[in-house]
């Protein structure tokens, strides 16, 4: 039987192919109709039986090892298919067609990878271990796709008749080269909330300043004083940041409005962080607009929590790192990163480990980072990403 790498080096050209065409394609969260339908495709193709529909463009297959068990539970790995609203800026071939969306986060190199690990997951599912679910899922950037694939069944034995005892996402990150891998145990990403502030006044002429009360001037001030809802509110060896993303308000030079909008995110490494964060800009901001004379609203959209990893599958994934990359290519994070990452839902859930395996091609010193319009998934790492989700599965066995 070929080994591993072996079929990883087999499929990597199919694989390239897919991502270049996913990249051409790409879609906004709960739109990806070309993602979910190429997904179908090639499992149906390579006889995977799978379950589409879920989370709406949402996509689960599962391969098992003949003769298991019926209470044999399985290992999920997980990719996302979604794009963003970026216009892309980087004259590929494959540069995406539909313009003000690109994949600038690397979810096309995801779901590649992902296919490409099910095409040799099944060359040798006979001799697998244990069972394997793969989790193709929508909108991770806004719209909490992982939490509507736990809610439509994505983990339980409702879909493929295994539940998932264990999880694993990789990300591509343009920060270390290709062949490293870097993770760590415990918090590596941030919780994430995005906050939405409406502060109200009484609006009027610009030369008459006394009969207003100015919500510019007091929305001017709520950004400054949250500045202090980290600082002054956390304990330093959390960490956390607030940003203020947004800020609108008036519609001439002589009148000043009645209504600013501001918009940012909040991020801490603890749910309970994040909760008494969120608690202490409510009173930051309500107290500082009610000081000139103003009223506030406040809103918070959507909320990640932080992805936890846990202890024994995080030991494991270093030990398949080593494995693939070399010891001296593994780099263990010394704190959390500030990202968030809608995989925190399925880490919630279940042991999980997240890691990021380099994007950066050899002679580079640099690449483009994500969420950028310059930014493309490194081919030269597909590899990679292939063969840790296949270590995965089949190395999960002492974790079920």
């Amino acid at each position: 039987m070929a080994s591993i790498h072996e079929l990883v080096v087999r499929v990597l050209p199919e694989a390239t192919s897919i991502r270049h065409d996913l990249h051409a394609h790409p879609q906004l969260g709960y739109q990806e109709d070309f993602a979910s339908a190429l997904v179908q495709s090639r499992l149906r193709e390579w006889g995977i039986p799978f379950q589409a529909g879920l989370a709406e463009t949402g996509v689960v297959a599962w391969i098992e090892p003949e003769c298991c068990p019926a209470s044999a539970a399985a290992v999920g790995l997980r990719a996302d298919m979604d794009a963003l609203p970026i216009t892309e800026a980087t004259g590929l071939p494959y540069e995406s067609v539909h313009p003000g969306r690109m994949h600038a986060c690397g979810h096309d190199g995801h779901t590649s990878v992902l296919l490409g690990a099910a095409w040799v997951l099944q060359q040798i599912r006979s001799s697998l271990p244990t069972p394997v679910k793969l989790i193709f899922q929508p909108a991770e950037e806004v719209g909490a796709g992982a939490q509507r694939m736990i809610d439509d069944g994505a983990l339980s034995s409702n879909v493929g008749g295994r539940p998932v005892a264990c999880m694993f996402g990789l990300h591509g990150s343009p920060s270390i080269p290709v062949g490293h891998f870097a993770t760590r145990t415990g918090a590596v990403l941030a919780g994430c909330t995005d906050f939405e502030i409406a502060v109200c006044g009484s609006g009027g002429h610009a030369a008459m300043p006394h009969l207003a009360s100015d919500p510019l001037l007091t929305a001017a001030h709520v950004v400054t004083v949250l500045q202090s809802l980290v600082t002054r509110n956390n304990d330093p060896s959390n960490p956390a940041l607030i940003s203020v993303g947004t800020f609108h308000g008036g519609t001439a030079t002589n009148v000043i409005p009645d209504r600013v909008q501001l918009t940012g995110t909040l991020r801490a490494s603890s749910p309970q962080d994040c909760a008494r964060l969120q608690s202490r800009l409510i009173e930051l901001v309500k107290n500082t607009a009610r000081a000139f004379g103003c009223d506030a609203e406040v809103r918070f959209a959507s909320t990640y929590p932080p992805v936890m990893n846990n202890a024994n599958s995080t030991a494991f994934a270093f030990d398949v790192a080593e494995r693939i990359c070399g010891r001296e290519r593994v780099h263990r994070m010394d704190s959390t990163w500030m990202g968030s990452e809608d995989f925190a839902f399925y880490s919630h859930v279940v042991p999980s480990t997240f890691g990021f395996y380099g994007l950066i091609p050899n002679g580079r010193n640099s690449y483009p980072m994500l969420h950028t319009p310059q930014f493309d998934f490194a081919d030269a790492a597909l590899e990679t990403g292939i063969r840790f989700m296949c270590e995965y599965a089949v190395g999960a066995e002492r974790l079920i």
